[in-house]
C-alpha cells in the first residue's frame, strides 16, 4: 500500500513481530516460530508495507546473508500481497473455516529462504518501481544483515508488470552505484519468477488458443472460431476500449475453457 506523508523522511518503521491473531474473530493468539519483521519503509513522502518472514533452517543470526530473500508480490494493480502471504505459501495460512483460524503451513516457503511480502504501490510502473527501490533500500538499511542474501523477485498474476519493472530498476540503481564506486549499496539481485504473469494480453490471449488446440481442447473449427473472435482484440486495445476488450478476452478465454469441458489450466 502508497500512502503520503507532508514531510520528506525516512525511518525504519518496520518492527519485530512476535505474535499474530489466532483467527479473524481475535479470540486467539499465536507467538511466531521464526523471527519475523512488519511495518512501514518510508521514504520521500512514501510508505509501502511489507511483513518479512526469516528461513526457518537459519539458526545462527550471522549466518542469515548467507540464504536467498524471496520477495512476493501479488497481482492486481492494487491487489494486496498480503493475499498470497496468509492464503498461499507463508509460513501461517488462514483456514477455510466460520472462524479464519490461523494455522502453520507445512509447504511454506521460508523453509529454507527468507520472504518478505510486498503491498504494492498504485501508481505507474516507473513510479512503482522508484519507490519499490527507494523502500527496499531502508529495509537493508534498517537490518543490514539482509543485504548480501541472494535476492529473487517473484509473484504472480499483474506481478508480470511489476516484477520486471523493478527487476530493471534495481540493475539500473546497481550499475549507477558501481560507477559512483558506491558498492556498500548494491543490491544482490540474482533472479526472477513469475507464476500466471500477465505480460502482454494480446499475445497471451492468442497463446492460450494456440496451446488449447494443441492440446486437444479444441477441435479445427472451434479453433477457427475462436480466433476469429480473438482477431478484433488488438484494434480494441488499439483504441484503448479497455471495457471492450476485456470482456472479449473474458469471451474467448470462457468459450475455450467450455470447449476443453471446464478444466481450468489453461
Amino acid at each position: 500500500m502508497s500512502s503520503n506523508q507532508k514531510d520528506n523522511c525516512e525511518h525504519d518503521g518496520i518492527k519485530l513481530v512476535e505474535k499474530i491473531p489466532g483467527d479473524l474473530v481475535g479470540t486467539k493468539e499465536i507467538k511466531l516460530k521464526v523471527k519475523s519483521y512488519a511495518g512501514y519503509a518510508s521514504k520521500n513522502g512514501n510508505n509501502l508495507f511489507c511483513w518479512f518472514f526469516e528461513a526457518q533452517k537459519c539458526l545462527e543470526p550471522d549466518k542469515a546473508g548467507d540464504f536467498p530473500l524471496l520477495i512476493w508480490l501479488n497481482g492486481g494493480p492494487g491487489a494486496s500481497s498480503m493475499a498470497g502471504c496468509l492464503l498461499e505459501n507463508s509460513p501461517y495460512l488462514i483456514q477455510a473455516n466460520e472462524a479464519g483460524t490461523v494455522a502453520e503451513n507445512p509447504y511454506a516457503w521460508n523453509k529454507e529462504t527468507h520472504i518478505m511480502y510486498w503491498d504494492n504501490p498504485v501508481d505507474s510502473e516507473d513510479e512503482l518501481s522508484d519507490q519499490f527501490y527507494e523502500a527496499l533500500q531502508v529495509f537493508f538499511k534498517t537490518f543490514p544483515v539482509y543485504r548480501s542474501c541472494p535476492l529473487f523477485i517473484t509473484g504472480e498474476s499483474y506481478g508480470g508488470k511489476y516484477i520486471p519493472a523493478i527487476s530493471e530498476k534495481i540493475m539500473e540503481r546497481n550499475q549507477e552505484l558501481r560507477d559512483k564506486k558506491d558498492e556498500a549499496k548494491i543490491i544482490n539481485l540474482k533472479g526472477l519468477a513469475i507464476g500466471n504473469p500477465w505480460m502482454d494480453p494480446v499475445l497471451q490471449t492468442k497463446m492460450r488458443l494456440e496451446v488449447g488446440f494443441s492440446l486437444g481442447f479444441l477441435d479445427t473449427k472451434q479453433y477457427n472460431t475462436l480466433i476469429d473472435q480473438y482477431n478484433l482484440l488488438p484494434e480494441l486495445v488499439n483504441k484503448q476500449l479497455w471495457r471492450e476488450a476485456f470482456d472479449l478476452n473474458q469471451k474467448v478465454k470462457n468459450e475455450l475453457i467450455a470447449c476443453g469441458g471446464g478444466h481450468r489450466y489453461l
